[in-house]
């Protein structure tokens, strides 16, 4: 047990507990606390619970007080697929449908969201384990053109694989380049951007197939500036700016359309890193960066020159999130593909902290 008077520690903060006439407590993942006078702590090995005394307690961006009121509303998160997937590895949504690769089954699954929690969701399954039209072997992505064709990171079968929205095969290419597809992004005039873990870098292709001359990343498997060490995914911003998840070096690299380094960035509003383990990363019509972190079960917001916004963990009677892969954005709500609950995480804007 440890007891403070005045802390200055930052942390994240979960309540689990609080019925009527209970004091209620808060599950914490500590990087800092700063809190009031009288708030006694529990340290086990990872976790923390804080007991709040009199007054209030600030934990970082949070403000906190012994009230209902003051507590997030997180009835309108929404699961998706959890009767269904085996592993969620990528996502994207187009209309009222979700895309999810299932690395386990090395299937892609197409659900509906008006059937929410059902069997009925899912609307087709393509993919078994191989290395023909149709066959996968552990997809890690998947885009949807503005015509409704679909794109998969056929990974361990180093190609793409486009398919039409009945579940057809189309084509194939990028065995020739190609060792560990992983992230995709599809732009709105029908460029593929495609990250390769292996090789540390991007790759630029019409929706054909067709490689074009832009390729992103610097002398790759570094730490220098601009090399790319695992690249695991990619968006390309309002600007035409191409932000890289570097994945090895734990942080985002930007490039200039015609591959032009420019900056990359990991900081939280402290200069602390603000993610240890960035795997995918999405853009919402405003402009704004999200990336999930796998180490930190989290996913953070930043604005269009990395500057650190506000993150979530996940809430509700869902609980937090379960080791968080790709993510997509769509409207006001964002999209989290949860591997550890097999599931996809529908959540809206509102729960980012303001």
């Amino acid at each position: 047990m440890l007891i403070f008077g005045r802390a200055l520690i930052f942390i994240r903060a979960k309540k689990i507990g609080g019925a009527a006439g209970v004091q209620p407590s808060y599950l914490l993942r500590v990087s800092h606390i700063l809190t009031s006078a009288g708030a006694l702590l529990l340290l086990t090995a990872f976790n923390l619970t804080l007991m709040l005394g009199c007054g209030d307690t600030k934990l970082g961006n949070w403000y906190i007080e012994d009230s209902e009121e003051e507590v997030v509303d997180d009835t309108e998160i929404e699961v998706v697929g959890q009767d269904i997937l085996n592993d969620a590895s990528g996502v994207a949504v187009y209309g009222s449908f979700l895309y999810v690769t299932d690395p386990n089954r090395d299937s892609l699954f197409k659900l509906d969201q008006g059937y929410v929690g059902t069997a009925d969701e899912q609307v087709l399954e393509v993919g078994v384990l191989g290395d023909g039209e149709l066959e996968f072997d552990s997809p890690a992505d998947v885009v949807v053109d503005s015509d409704g064709d679909i794109y998969v990171a056929d990974t361990g079968n180093a190609r793409i694989q486009k398919i039409s929205r009945d579940g057809i095969f189309i084509k194939e290419w990028g065995s020739d380049i190609l060792q560990a597809p992983v992230g995709l992004f599809m732009t709105a005039n029908g460029y593929l951007y495609v990250t390769d873990k292996n090789i540390g870098k991007v790759f630029k292709y019409s929706s054909e197939g067709i490689k074009e001359a832009e390729e992103y990343g610097l002398e790759p498997n570094t730490t220098a500036n601009g090399s790319l060490s695992t690249p695991t995914d990619v968006v390309v911003g309002i600007n035409g700016d191409i932000y890289i998840v570097n994945s090895g070096n734990d942080r985002i690299e930007v490039f200039g359309p015609d591959g032009t380094y420019k900056f990359n960035f990991n900081e939280d509003s402290l200069g602390d890193p603000a993610f240890l383990s960035p795997y995918s990363i999405a853009i919402d019509s405003s402009g704004r960066i999200y990336v999930s972190d796998i180490d930190h079960e989290e996913v953070l917001r930043f604005d269009s020159e990395g500057n650190y916004k506000s993150s979530i963990d996940g809430a509700g009677d869902t609980g937090l999130f379960n080791i968080p892969m790709g993510i997509d954005t769509s409207g006001t709500w964002l999209f989290v593909a949860e591997s550890g609950s097999k599931r996809v995480r529908k959540v809206p804007f509102s729960e980012f902290p303001q």
